[in-house]
């Protein structure tokens, strides 16, 4: 359902042509990037479904995995989003489903009370498959703006760029705005233009209750660049707390929140197979994976995915006589 949806939901986009891709990925790819951040995109049911049928997938993968070892099973599990990185050049997905699927090993393993993360046996065969999926990597890099270029030199300097500015651009980014807003002229000076109280944090529950106000395709307007090296406009969760509870507030956020995911992972040491905390501990891996974006419940997906995974699992105990009140 969801490699099918994927492939639908592509197609329906107007111009965009499947065969296309296997006479030219690189171009597709670009092609259908470029419609992306020109927000030429036209909405649809099948593109929705197959994403968010695609954390679903890597979600169970991923537990699967863990109490199984089958390879199938791993390959399935990550089959739409390479799908979504070789038509679409989105790696947003994959690297996030690395991380949900790697959650979904441990939480098996914390069941099975083998309290360690990676043997070297495991970490041969994760550099064996990484190799494997680089070539896809540096496709979808291929395809921003660099499918037609013939220059090698040109082409390494641009996905070396590329590759910094994906892996640390957001580090750079948030000390610059940071030191900006508050150590100007060499000491600390507290201000505050704006207060959206949780509007960029919790952005999908906003819209949920009829929010619309309006947000630019990247979210940040302004783009931070450190020479030729790297260019980004993200800025990570740190900056969305800032600007949603002020900086004090932010801190009294940061300590909420952790007490709540420790009373929480706590439960789940206690529970047998209870699924609200099987979700949230493998969303909490996830997002805290991704917290160098502003947030990842920007999207109306990931609240949705929580939603029917915890009634999903919360059915299968129930079925199978495994959930204990």
């Amino acid at each position: 359902m969801s490699v099918v949806s994927l492939v639908i939901g592509v197609i329906t986009q107007g111009s965009m042509n499947i065969v296309d891709f296997f006479a030219n990925p690189l171009a597709f790819a670009a092609e259908y990037a470029g419609k992306g951040y020109g927000g030429e995109l036209k909405p649809s049911v099948f593109a929705q479904l197959g994403l968010t049928t695609s954390y679903i997938v890597i979600v169970l993968g991923g537990i699967l995995y863990g109490a199984s070892k089958k390879k199938r099973v791993l390959l399935l599990a990550f089959l739409p989003s390479l799908l979504v990185m070789l038509l679409q050049s989105a790696k947003g997905l994959f690297f996030f489903s690395i991380f949900m699927f790697i959650a979904g090993i441990l939480l098996v393993r914390l069941y099975n009370k083998t309290y360690y993360l990676l043997t070297f046996k495991e970490l041969k065969k994760l550099l064996i498959y990484g190799s494997l999926v680089l070539p896809i990597i540096i496709m979808s890099f291929l395809s921003r703006g660099l499918q037609h270029e013939t220059n090698m030199d040109i082409i390494i300097h641009r996905i070396m760029r590329f590759s910094i500015s994906y892996s640390s651009g957001h580090l750079y980014a948030f000390s610059d705005w940071f030191s900006d807003r508050y150590l100007s002229d060499s000491f600390f000076s507290y201000k505050q233009e704006e207060f959206t109280a949780g509007f960029y944090s919790l952005m999908s529950f906003f819209r949920m209750f009829g929010d619309d106000r309006e947000v630019l395709l990247g979210v940040y307007s302004e783009y931070f660049e450190h020479e030729f090296h790297l260019k980004t406009n993200i800025y990570t969760v740190f900056r969305g707390l800032i600007t949603d509870f002020t900086l004090i507030g932010s801190l009294i956020m940061a300590c909420f929140l952790g007490f709540i995911c420790n009373l929480f992972f706590y439960r789940l040491l206690c529970s047998k197979a209870n699924a609200f905390y099987i979700v949230f501990f493998i969303f909490f891996v996830g997002i805290a994976y991704q917290s160098y974006i502003i947030s990842t419940l920007m999207w109306l997906t990931i609240p949705v995915v929580f939603t029917f995974l915890t009634l999903f699992l919360f059915v299968y105990f129930k079925m199978n006589n495994k959930l204990r009140y």
